[in-house]
Protein backbone atom coordinates (compact mmCIF):
# COMPACT_ATOMS: atom_id res chain seq x y z
CA UNK A 1 0.00 0.00 0.00
CA UNK A 2 1.39 3.36 -1.00
CA UNK A 3 0.73 6.42 1.13
CA UNK A 4 0.75 9.80 -0.52
CA UNK A 5 1.51 12.88 1.51
CA UNK A 6 -1.24 15.46 1.12
CA UNK A 7 1.25 18.17 0.07
CA UNK A 8 3.27 15.98 -2.28
CA UNK A 9 1.65 17.29 -5.46
CA UNK A 10 2.22 20.85 -4.34
CA UNK A 11 5.84 20.01 -3.55
CA UNK A 12 6.38 18.45 -6.98
CA UNK A 13 4.83 21.46 -8.64
CA UNK A 14 7.07 23.77 -6.73
CA UNK A 15 10.24 21.75 -7.30
CA UNK A 16 9.71 21.33 -11.05
CA UNK A 17 11.97 23.76 -12.93
CA UNK A 18 10.39 26.23 -15.27
CA UNK A 19 12.39 26.01 -18.49
CA UNK A 20 10.53 28.98 -19.95
CA UNK A 21 11.42 31.43 -17.15
CA UNK A 22 14.06 34.10 -17.72
CA UNK A 23 16.30 35.12 -14.84
CA UNK A 24 16.10 38.86 -14.09
CA UNK A 25 19.71 38.74 -12.89
CA UNK A 26 20.73 37.29 -16.27
CA UNK A 27 18.83 40.05 -18.09
CA UNK A 28 20.51 42.73 -16.00
CA UNK A 29 23.90 41.12 -16.61
CA UNK A 30 23.35 41.37 -20.38
CA UNK A 31 22.23 44.98 -20.08
CA UNK A 32 25.26 45.85 -17.96
CA UNK A 33 27.60 44.28 -20.52
CA UNK A 34 25.98 46.34 -23.26
CA UNK A 35 26.20 49.55 -21.22
CA UNK A 36 29.86 48.89 -20.40
CA UNK A 37 30.78 48.75 -24.08
CA UNK A 38 33.05 51.52 -25.40
CA UNK A 39 31.15 54.58 -26.59
CA UNK A 40 32.29 54.04 -30.17
CA UNK A 41 30.84 50.54 -30.04
CA UNK A 42 27.54 51.88 -28.79
CA UNK A 43 27.39 54.40 -31.65
CA UNK A 44 28.20 51.70 -34.18
CA UNK A 45 25.52 49.41 -32.73
CA UNK A 46 22.90 52.18 -32.85
CA UNK A 47 23.75 52.93 -36.49
CA UNK A 48 23.53 49.25 -37.38
CA UNK A 49 20.06 49.08 -35.83
CA UNK A 50 18.97 52.08 -37.92
CA UNK A 51 20.45 50.45 -41.04
CA UNK A 52 18.59 47.24 -40.24
CA UNK A 53 15.35 49.20 -39.92
CA UNK A 54 16.04 50.93 -43.26
CA UNK A 55 16.66 47.54 -44.91
CA UNK A 56 13.34 46.28 -43.54
CA UNK A 57 11.45 49.35 -44.78
CA UNK A 58 13.05 49.17 -48.22
CA UNK A 59 12.18 45.48 -48.51
CA UNK A 60 8.56 46.02 -47.43
CA UNK A 61 7.81 49.11 -49.53
CA UNK A 62 10.04 48.28 -52.47
CA UNK A 63 12.50 51.18 -52.28
CA UNK A 64 15.94 49.53 -52.80
CA UNK A 65 17.71 52.89 -53.04
CA UNK A 66 16.51 53.89 -49.58
CA UNK A 67 18.71 51.34 -47.88
CA UNK A 68 21.87 52.50 -49.72
CA UNK A 69 21.05 56.15 -49.00
CA UNK A 70 20.50 55.47 -45.31
CA UNK A 71 23.74 53.46 -45.07
CA UNK A 72 25.74 56.29 -46.64
CA UNK A 73 24.18 58.83 -44.30
CA UNK A 74 24.80 56.61 -41.30
CA UNK A 75 28.44 56.04 -42.30
CA UNK A 76 29.06 59.78 -42.56
CA UNK A 77 27.21 60.36 -39.30
CA UNK A 78 29.20 57.63 -37.56
CA UNK A 79 32.56 59.01 -38.69
CA UNK A 80 31.69 62.55 -37.68
CA UNK A 81 30.19 61.40 -34.38
CA UNK A 82 33.15 59.20 -33.56
CA UNK A 83 35.55 62.08 -34.29
CA UNK A 84 33.58 64.49 -32.11
CA UNK A 85 33.35 61.95 -29.29
CA UNK A 86 37.09 61.30 -29.48
CA UNK A 87 37.85 65.01 -29.27
CA UNK A 88 35.46 65.43 -26.37
CA UNK A 89 37.03 62.54 -24.42
CA UNK A 90 40.66 63.62 -24.88
CA UNK A 91 40.79 65.13 -21.34
CA UNK A 92 39.84 61.75 -19.88
CA UNK A 93 42.93 60.19 -21.45
CA UNK A 94 45.02 63.05 -20.12
CA UNK A 95 43.40 62.66 -16.71
CA UNK A 96 44.32 58.95 -16.59
CA UNK A 97 47.92 59.72 -17.55
CA UNK A 98 48.18 62.46 -14.92
CA UNK A 99 46.70 60.16 -12.28
CA UNK A 100 49.37 57.57 -13.08
CA UNK A 101 52.11 60.20 -12.77
CA UNK A 102 50.72 61.36 -9.43
CA UNK A 103 50.63 57.74 -8.23
CA UNK A 104 54.34 57.53 -9.11
CA UNK A 105 55.07 60.61 -6.99
CA UNK A 106 54.95 63.44 -9.57
CA UNK A 107 52.62 65.89 -7.81
CA UNK A 108 53.40 68.66 -10.31
CA UNK A 109 51.48 66.88 -13.11
CA UNK A 110 48.36 68.63 -14.39
CA UNK A 111 45.65 67.84 -16.93
CA UNK A 112 46.13 70.07 -20.01
CA UNK A 113 43.20 72.29 -21.01
CA UNK A 114 41.44 71.32 -24.27
CA UNK A 115 39.20 73.85 -26.02
CA UNK A 116 37.47 71.08 -27.95
CA UNK A 117 36.48 69.05 -24.90
CA UNK A 118 32.93 68.69 -23.67
CA UNK A 119 32.07 71.34 -21.10
CA UNK A 120 31.32 68.88 -18.29
CA UNK A 121 34.49 66.87 -18.98
CA UNK A 122 36.49 70.10 -19.04
CA UNK A 123 34.99 70.99 -15.66
CA UNK A 124 36.04 67.56 -14.37
CA UNK A 125 39.61 68.13 -15.58
CA UNK A 126 39.65 71.59 -14.00
CA UNK A 127 38.36 70.21 -10.68
CA UNK A 128 41.03 67.50 -10.79
CA UNK A 129 43.73 70.12 -11.35
CA UNK A 130 42.45 72.19 -8.42
CA UNK A 131 42.49 69.07 -6.27
CA UNK A 132 46.08 68.32 -7.28
CA UNK A 133 47.12 71.90 -6.50
CA UNK A 134 45.53 71.59 -3.05
CA UNK A 135 47.22 68.23 -2.46
CA UNK A 136 50.59 69.61 -3.55
CA UNK A 137 50.17 72.65 -1.32
CA UNK A 138 49.16 70.53 1.70
CA UNK A 139 52.01 68.12 1.02
CA UNK A 140 54.55 70.95 0.91
CA UNK A 141 53.13 72.38 4.14
CA UNK A 142 53.27 68.98 5.86
CA UNK A 143 56.87 68.46 4.72
CA UNK A 144 57.77 71.91 6.04
CA UNK A 145 56.17 71.15 9.41
CA UNK A 146 57.86 67.75 9.61
CA UNK A 147 61.28 69.20 8.84
CA UNK A 148 60.73 72.04 11.28
CA UNK A 149 59.73 69.51 13.94
CA UNK A 150 62.84 67.46 13.20
CA UNK A 151 65.07 70.53 13.49
CA UNK A 152 63.51 71.39 16.84
CA UNK A 153 63.95 67.78 17.96
CA UNK A 154 67.63 67.80 17.06
CA UNK A 155 68.12 71.12 18.86
CA UNK A 156 66.46 69.64 21.96
CA UNK A 157 68.71 66.58 21.72
CA UNK A 158 71.78 68.81 21.54
CA UNK A 159 70.57 70.81 24.57
CA UNK A 160 69.83 67.66 26.62
CA UNK A 161 73.21 66.16 25.75
CA UNK A 162 74.97 69.38 26.76
CA UNK A 163 73.13 69.44 30.07
CA UNK A 164 74.10 65.83 30.73
CA UNK A 165 77.76 66.56 30.02
CA UNK A 166 78.05 69.97 31.61
CA UNK A 167 75.86 69.43 34.67
CA UNK A 168 75.08 65.82 35.53
CA UNK A 169 78.38 64.25 34.47
CA UNK A 170 80.45 66.99 36.11
CA UNK A 171 78.52 66.76 39.36
CA UNK A 172 78.98 62.99 39.41
CA UNK A 173 82.67 63.45 38.69
CA UNK A 174 82.92 65.84 41.64
CA UNK A 175 81.12 63.32 43.82
CA UNK A 176 83.55 60.60 42.75
CA UNK A 177 86.52 62.86 43.56
CA UNK A 178 85.15 63.63 47.06
CA UNK A 179 84.56 59.93 47.67
CA UNK A 180 88.13 59.17 46.60
CA UNK A 181 89.40 61.75 49.06
CA UNK A 182 87.18 60.29 51.76
CA UNK A 183 88.60 56.83 51.07
CA UNK A 184 92.15 58.13 51.50
CA UNK A 185 91.37 59.98 54.70
CA UNK A 186 89.06 57.44 56.30
CA UNK A 187 90.76 55.79 59.29
CA UNK A 188 87.93 53.35 59.97
CA UNK A 189 88.49 50.04 58.10
CA UNK A 190 84.81 49.17 58.49
CA UNK A 191 83.66 52.32 56.65
CA UNK A 192 86.35 52.40 53.93
CA UNK A 193 84.88 49.51 51.80
CA UNK A 194 81.54 51.29 51.64
CA UNK A 195 83.22 54.48 50.51
CA UNK A 196 85.19 52.57 47.86
CA UNK A 197 81.96 50.99 46.58
CA UNK A 198 80.24 54.38 46.46
CA UNK A 199 83.22 55.88 44.61
CA UNK A 200 83.15 53.08 42.03
CA UNK A 201 79.39 53.48 41.53
CA UNK A 202 79.82 57.24 41.00
CA UNK A 203 82.60 56.59 38.46
CA UNK A 204 80.42 54.13 36.53
CA UNK A 205 77.55 56.60 36.60
CA UNK A 206 79.82 59.23 35.02
CA UNK A 207 80.61 56.81 32.19
CA UNK A 208 76.94 55.89 31.77
CA UNK A 209 75.80 59.51 31.65
CA UNK A 210 78.50 60.37 29.10
CA UNK A 211 77.45 57.37 27.00
CA UNK A 212 73.81 58.45 27.12
CA UNK A 213 74.79 62.01 26.18
CA UNK A 214 76.76 60.71 23.19
CA UNK A 215 73.81 58.62 22.02
CA UNK A 216 71.45 61.58 22.36
CA UNK A 217 73.78 63.96 20.51
CA UNK A 218 77.50 63.32 19.98
CA UNK A 219 79.76 65.99 21.35
CA UNK A 220 82.51 64.89 18.97
CA UNK A 221 80.35 65.87 16.01
CA UNK A 222 80.66 69.59 16.53
CA UNK A 223 84.12 69.53 18.09
CA UNK A 224 86.07 67.07 15.94
CA UNK A 225 83.84 66.50 12.92
CA UNK A 226 81.90 63.66 11.36
CA UNK A 227 84.78 61.13 10.92
CA UNK A 228 85.57 61.16 14.65
CA UNK A 229 81.87 60.91 15.56
CA UNK A 230 81.43 57.90 13.26
CA UNK A 231 84.43 56.15 14.82
CA UNK A 232 82.99 56.76 18.29
CA UNK A 233 79.64 55.44 17.07
CA UNK A 234 81.33 52.25 15.88
CA UNK A 235 83.08 51.76 19.22
CA UNK A 236 79.83 52.18 21.19
CA UNK A 237 77.97 49.78 18.91
CA UNK A 238 80.71 47.17 19.32
CA UNK A 239 80.63 47.51 23.12
CA UNK A 240 76.88 47.13 23.47
CA UNK A 241 76.47 44.27 20.97
CA UNK A 242 78.37 41.44 19.31
CA UNK A 243 78.77 43.40 16.08
CA UNK A 244 82.15 43.97 14.47
CA UNK A 245 81.95 47.58 13.26
CA UNK A 246 84.55 48.69 10.72
CA UNK A 247 84.72 52.44 10.09
CA UNK A 248 86.53 53.98 7.14
CA UNK A 249 86.19 57.77 7.12
CA UNK A 250 88.08 60.35 5.11
CA UNK A 251 89.42 62.76 7.72
CA UNK A 252 89.86 65.45 5.08
CA UNK A 253 86.10 65.92 5.08
CA UNK A 254 85.70 68.91 7.39
CA UNK A 255 83.72 72.12 7.55
CA UNK A 256 80.39 70.59 6.59
CA UNK A 257 77.26 72.63 7.41
CA UNK A 258 75.80 71.75 10.80
CA UNK A 259 72.50 70.56 9.31
CA UNK A 260 74.32 68.18 6.97
CA UNK A 261 76.63 66.96 9.76
CA UNK A 262 73.66 66.13 11.96
CA UNK A 263 71.72 64.47 9.14
CA UNK A 264 74.60 62.24 7.99
CA UNK A 265 75.34 61.19 11.55
CA UNK A 266 71.67 60.35 12.15
CA UNK A 267 71.63 58.19 9.03
CA UNK A 268 74.62 56.22 10.30
CA UNK A 269 73.26 56.00 13.85
CA UNK A 270 69.80 54.78 12.83
CA UNK A 271 71.20 52.36 10.26
CA UNK A 272 73.51 50.79 12.86
CA UNK A 273 70.68 50.58 15.40
CA UNK A 274 68.47 48.81 12.85
CA UNK A 275 71.28 46.34 12.20
CA UNK A 276 71.62 45.66 15.92
CA UNK A 277 67.89 45.15 16.41
CA UNK A 278 66.79 43.33 13.26
CA UNK A 279 69.55 42.23 10.89
CA UNK A 280 71.19 39.35 12.83
CA UNK A 281 74.45 40.50 11.28
CA UNK A 282 78.03 39.85 12.27
CA UNK A 283 79.76 42.84 10.68
CA UNK A 284 78.83 46.40 9.80
CA UNK A 285 80.89 48.58 7.48
CA UNK A 286 80.65 52.37 7.74
CA UNK A 287 82.33 54.29 4.93
CA UNK A 288 82.50 58.07 4.55
CA UNK A 289 84.09 59.40 1.38
CA UNK A 290 84.03 62.31 -1.00
CA UNK A 291 83.58 61.97 -4.74
CA UNK A 292 84.17 65.38 -6.29
CA UNK A 293 81.59 67.68 -4.74
CA UNK A 294 79.50 64.80 -3.38
CA UNK A 295 79.74 63.42 0.15
CA UNK A 296 78.86 59.72 0.27
CA UNK A 297 78.05 57.84 3.48
CA UNK A 298 77.42 54.10 3.21
CA UNK A 299 76.40 51.72 5.99
CA UNK A 300 76.41 48.08 4.92
CA UNK A 301 75.88 44.83 6.83
CA UNK A 302 76.01 41.09 6.20
CA UNK A 303 72.66 40.39 7.89
CA UNK A 304 69.48 38.71 6.76
CA UNK A 305 68.16 41.64 4.73
CA UNK A 306 64.49 42.43 4.08
CA UNK A 307 61.96 43.37 1.42
CA UNK A 308 62.42 47.14 1.05
CA UNK A 309 59.10 47.71 -0.76
CA UNK A 310 57.11 45.77 1.85
CA UNK A 311 58.77 47.59 4.75
CA UNK A 312 58.18 50.95 3.08
CA UNK A 313 54.48 50.15 2.60
CA UNK A 314 54.29 49.17 6.26
CA UNK A 315 55.76 52.58 7.22
CA UNK A 316 58.31 50.92 9.44
CA UNK A 317 61.78 52.19 10.30
CA UNK A 318 60.68 55.50 11.84
CA UNK A 319 64.28 56.26 12.79
CA UNK A 320 65.52 56.02 9.23
CA UNK A 321 62.48 58.02 8.10
CA UNK A 322 63.46 60.81 10.50
CA UNK A 323 67.06 60.65 9.27
CA UNK A 324 65.90 60.76 5.64
CA UNK A 325 63.83 63.88 6.29
CA UNK A 326 66.75 65.56 8.03
CA UNK A 327 68.98 64.67 5.11
CA UNK A 328 66.44 65.98 2.59
CA UNK A 329 66.26 69.27 4.51
CA UNK A 330 70.07 69.49 4.30
CA UNK A 331 70.02 68.94 0.54
CA UNK A 332 70.83 65.21 0.46
CA UNK A 333 69.04 61.98 -0.29
CA UNK A 334 69.10 58.43 1.03
CA UNK A 335 68.63 55.07 -0.70
CA UNK A 336 68.13 51.66 0.89
CA UNK A 337 69.08 48.50 -1.01
CA UNK A 338 68.26 45.11 0.44
CA UNK A 339 66.72 41.73 -0.24
CA UNK A 340 65.99 38.75 2.02
CA UNK A 341 69.23 36.91 2.68
CA UNK A 342 71.56 39.45 1.07
CA UNK A 343 72.21 42.09 3.73
CA UNK A 344 71.35 45.78 3.61
CA UNK A 345 73.07 48.85 2.23
CA UNK A 346 72.06 52.38 3.25
CA UNK A 347 73.64 55.10 1.09
CA UNK A 348 73.32 58.81 1.86
CA UNK A 349 74.61 61.40 -0.61
CA UNK A 350 74.80 65.17 -0.49
CA UNK A 351 76.38 67.76 -2.77
CA UNK A 352 78.56 70.43 -1.16
CA UNK A 353 80.26 73.55 -2.44
CA UNK A 354 83.64 73.10 -4.07
CA UNK A 355 85.35 75.57 -1.72
CA UNK A 356 84.06 73.76 1.39
CA UNK A 357 87.44 72.65 2.68
CA UNK A 358 89.48 75.56 1.46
Amino acid sequence: MTTTHPNASAFRATAKPDVFSTSPARDWSLIERILRMPLIGKLLGANMLVALAALTVSAVFGHPGLFALVCIALAISFVVGALMVRLALVPLDDLGEVASRVADGDFSARVPVSRLADAQIAELADAFNRLLSRVESDRARIQHLVRQSLRVREAEHAHIAEELREATAQQLSGLAMHLSAAVRECPDPAVAPNLVAARDIAARMVEDVQSVAESVYPGLLGEFGLPAALEALGRRASRRSNLAVEVSADREITGLPQALLTALYRVADEAVRNVELHAHAGTVWINLSREGSTIVLQVEDDGTGFDVAAEDRASSGIGLFRARELLAHAGGEMQISSAPGSGTSVVATATVHEDLNQ
